[in-house]
Protein backbone atom coordinates (compact mmCIF):
# COMPACT_ATOMS: atom_id res chain seq x y z
CA UNK A 1 0.00 0.00 0.00
CA UNK A 2 1.95 2.99 -1.30
CA UNK A 3 -0.15 5.63 0.44
CA UNK A 4 0.07 3.88 3.80
CA UNK A 5 3.84 3.44 3.43
CA UNK A 6 4.17 7.14 2.57
CA UNK A 7 2.14 8.16 5.62
CA UNK A 8 4.06 5.69 7.76
CA UNK A 9 7.40 7.11 6.61
CA UNK A 10 6.31 10.55 7.81
CA UNK A 11 4.91 9.25 11.09
CA UNK A 12 8.05 7.27 11.88
CA UNK A 13 10.27 10.24 10.99
CA UNK A 14 8.23 12.57 13.21
CA UNK A 15 8.44 10.15 16.15
CA UNK A 16 12.21 9.80 15.75
CA UNK A 17 12.28 6.26 14.36
CA UNK A 18 14.56 7.28 11.49
CA UNK A 19 15.66 3.72 10.77
CA UNK A 20 12.12 2.51 10.02
CA UNK A 21 11.18 5.72 8.22
CA UNK A 22 13.97 5.16 5.70
CA UNK A 23 12.67 1.68 4.88
CA UNK A 24 9.08 2.89 4.59
CA UNK A 25 10.23 5.56 2.13
CA UNK A 26 12.16 2.89 0.23
CA UNK A 27 8.97 0.83 -0.03
CA UNK A 28 7.20 3.80 -1.62
CA UNK A 29 10.00 4.33 -4.15
CA UNK A 30 10.30 0.63 -4.96
CA UNK A 31 6.55 0.47 -5.59
CA UNK A 32 6.88 3.14 -8.28
CA UNK A 33 9.43 1.08 -10.18
CA UNK A 34 11.66 4.14 -10.37
CA UNK A 35 15.17 4.79 -9.08
CA UNK A 36 15.68 7.06 -6.08
CA UNK A 37 17.01 9.89 -8.25
CA UNK A 38 14.02 9.64 -10.60
CA UNK A 39 11.35 10.34 -7.96
CA UNK A 40 10.63 13.81 -6.54
CA UNK A 41 13.64 14.98 -4.48
CA UNK A 42 11.53 15.28 -1.34
CA UNK A 43 10.84 11.55 -1.41
CA UNK A 44 14.43 10.75 -2.34
CA UNK A 45 15.62 12.71 0.68
CA UNK A 46 13.36 10.68 2.93
CA UNK A 47 15.20 7.57 1.76
CA UNK A 48 18.57 9.34 2.00
CA UNK A 49 17.99 11.76 4.86
CA UNK A 50 20.28 14.30 6.48
CA UNK A 51 19.42 13.59 10.09
CA UNK A 52 21.80 15.08 12.66
CA UNK A 53 23.10 17.38 9.94
CA UNK A 54 23.93 20.12 12.47
CA UNK A 55 26.25 17.79 14.36
CA UNK A 56 27.70 16.42 11.14
CA UNK A 57 28.41 19.83 9.61
CA UNK A 58 30.02 21.06 12.81
CA UNK A 59 32.48 18.17 12.77
CA UNK A 60 32.99 18.15 8.99
CA UNK A 61 33.75 21.87 8.97
CA UNK A 62 36.21 21.47 11.85
CA UNK A 63 38.09 18.67 10.10
CA UNK A 64 37.60 19.80 6.52
CA UNK A 65 35.86 16.79 4.97
CA UNK A 66 32.59 16.60 3.06
CA UNK A 67 29.60 16.26 5.43
CA UNK A 68 27.82 14.21 2.77
CA UNK A 69 30.51 11.55 3.12
CA UNK A 70 29.77 11.28 6.83
CA UNK A 71 26.02 11.09 6.16
CA UNK A 72 26.73 8.27 3.69
CA UNK A 73 28.79 6.47 6.31
CA UNK A 74 26.11 6.92 8.99
CA UNK A 75 23.40 5.63 6.68
CA UNK A 76 25.44 2.50 6.03
CA UNK A 77 26.55 1.99 9.61
CA UNK A 78 23.34 2.59 11.55
CA UNK A 79 20.58 3.97 9.31
CA UNK A 80 20.65 6.93 11.72
CA UNK A 81 19.68 4.80 14.71
CA UNK A 82 21.63 6.27 17.66
CA UNK A 83 21.17 3.10 19.74
CA UNK A 84 22.34 0.69 17.03
CA UNK A 85 24.56 -2.14 18.27
CA UNK A 86 26.31 -4.59 15.95
CA UNK A 87 27.30 -8.20 16.55
CA UNK A 88 30.88 -6.92 16.82
CA UNK A 89 29.75 -4.61 19.67
CA UNK A 90 30.08 -1.45 17.57
CA UNK A 91 27.81 1.21 19.02
CA UNK A 92 25.85 4.27 18.01
CA UNK A 93 25.34 6.33 14.88
CA UNK A 94 28.85 5.79 13.55
CA UNK A 95 29.33 2.26 14.95
CA UNK A 96 32.57 2.75 16.84
CA UNK A 97 33.85 -0.27 18.77
CA UNK A 98 34.62 0.29 22.47
CA UNK A 99 38.39 -0.20 22.19
CA UNK A 100 38.64 2.38 19.42
CA UNK A 101 36.28 4.67 21.32
CA UNK A 102 38.54 4.60 24.38
CA UNK A 103 41.48 5.63 22.19
CA UNK A 104 39.44 8.43 20.63
CA UNK A 105 38.22 9.60 24.04
CA UNK A 106 41.85 10.00 25.09
CA UNK A 107 42.73 11.90 21.92
CA UNK A 108 39.74 14.22 22.35
CA UNK A 109 40.26 14.61 26.10
CA UNK A 110 36.72 13.36 26.64
CA UNK A 111 36.30 13.03 30.42
CA UNK A 112 34.97 9.93 32.18
CA UNK A 113 34.13 8.10 28.97
CA UNK A 114 31.74 5.16 29.22
CA UNK A 115 30.75 2.87 26.34
CA UNK A 116 27.10 3.90 26.59
CA UNK A 117 28.15 7.46 25.75
CA UNK A 118 28.42 6.30 22.13
CA UNK A 119 24.61 6.09 22.07
CA UNK A 120 24.47 9.86 22.52
CA UNK A 121 24.27 11.39 19.02
CA UNK A 122 26.76 14.18 19.63
CA UNK A 123 29.31 11.69 20.96
CA UNK A 124 28.75 9.16 18.18
CA UNK A 125 29.13 11.80 15.49
CA UNK A 126 32.17 13.40 17.15
CA UNK A 127 33.99 10.09 17.65
CA UNK A 128 33.15 8.79 14.17
CA UNK A 129 34.24 12.08 12.61
CA UNK A 130 37.55 12.03 14.46
CA UNK A 131 38.26 8.50 13.30
CA UNK A 132 37.21 9.13 9.70
CA UNK A 133 39.36 12.26 9.57
CA UNK A 134 42.31 10.37 11.04
CA UNK A 135 42.04 7.77 8.26
CA UNK A 136 41.62 10.41 5.56
CA UNK A 137 44.77 12.18 6.75
CA UNK A 138 46.73 8.95 7.09
CA UNK A 139 45.82 7.86 3.56
CA UNK A 140 46.37 11.25 1.96
CA UNK A 141 42.71 12.07 1.40
CA UNK A 142 41.97 8.77 -0.39
CA UNK A 143 38.30 8.28 0.53
CA UNK A 144 38.18 4.61 -0.47
CA UNK A 145 41.23 3.81 1.64
CA UNK A 146 39.86 5.81 4.57
CA UNK A 147 36.58 3.91 4.41
CA UNK A 148 38.41 0.59 4.19
CA UNK A 149 40.41 1.56 7.27
CA UNK A 150 37.25 2.63 9.09
CA UNK A 151 35.79 -0.81 8.46
CA UNK A 152 38.78 -3.16 8.58
CA UNK A 153 41.48 -1.14 10.32
CA UNK A 154 44.44 0.83 8.98
CA UNK A 155 46.89 -2.09 9.16
CA UNK A 156 45.13 -4.25 6.57
CA UNK A 157 44.29 -1.17 4.51
CA UNK A 158 47.91 -0.04 4.32
CA UNK A 159 48.82 -3.42 2.82
CA UNK A 160 46.00 -3.12 0.26
CA UNK A 161 47.01 0.42 -0.66
CA UNK A 162 50.63 -0.59 -1.12
CA UNK A 163 49.64 -3.52 -3.33
CA UNK A 164 47.20 -1.49 -5.43
CA UNK A 165 49.07 1.77 -5.71
CA UNK A 166 46.09 3.60 -4.21
CA UNK A 167 43.90 3.73 -7.31
CA UNK A 168 40.30 3.31 -6.17
CA UNK A 169 39.32 0.52 -8.56
CA UNK A 170 42.59 -1.33 -8.00
CA UNK A 171 42.27 -0.88 -4.25
CA UNK A 172 38.78 -2.35 -4.12
CA UNK A 173 39.94 -5.27 -6.29
CA UNK A 174 42.89 -5.87 -3.93
CA UNK A 175 40.84 -5.96 -0.72
CA UNK A 176 40.65 -9.50 0.61
CA UNK A 177 37.64 -9.00 2.91
CA UNK A 178 34.31 -9.32 1.07
CA UNK A 179 32.60 -7.29 3.81
CA UNK A 180 35.01 -4.38 3.34
CA UNK A 181 34.63 -4.42 -0.44
CA UNK A 182 30.86 -4.29 -0.10
CA UNK A 183 31.15 -1.59 2.57
CA UNK A 184 33.10 0.72 0.26
CA UNK A 185 30.85 0.02 -2.72
CA UNK A 186 27.70 0.77 -0.73
CA UNK A 187 29.01 3.96 0.83
CA UNK A 188 30.21 5.23 -2.54
CA UNK A 189 26.74 4.45 -3.91
CA UNK A 190 25.14 6.36 -1.02
CA UNK A 191 27.60 9.21 -1.53
CA UNK A 192 26.65 9.52 -5.20
CA UNK A 193 22.97 9.75 -4.30
CA UNK A 194 23.60 12.25 -1.49
CA UNK A 195 25.60 14.49 -3.79
CA UNK A 196 22.80 14.45 -6.36
CA UNK A 197 20.07 15.11 -3.79
CA UNK A 198 21.84 17.73 -1.68
CA UNK A 199 24.36 19.22 -4.09
CA UNK A 200 28.12 18.88 -4.40
CA UNK A 201 30.01 21.09 -1.92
Amino acid sequence: DVLTSYQLAHLLRDTGDFYSSIFAAADVINATGLLTLDVPPYLGRMRYPAYYIGLVEEQANAYGFDPLLMLSLMRQESFFNPTATSVADALGLTQVIPSTARYIAGELNYPNFEERDLYRPHVGVAFGSFYLDEQLRFFGGNKAAALAAYNAGPGFTLDWVNLSGGDIDSLVATITFAETKLYIERIYSHYTVYRELYGTP
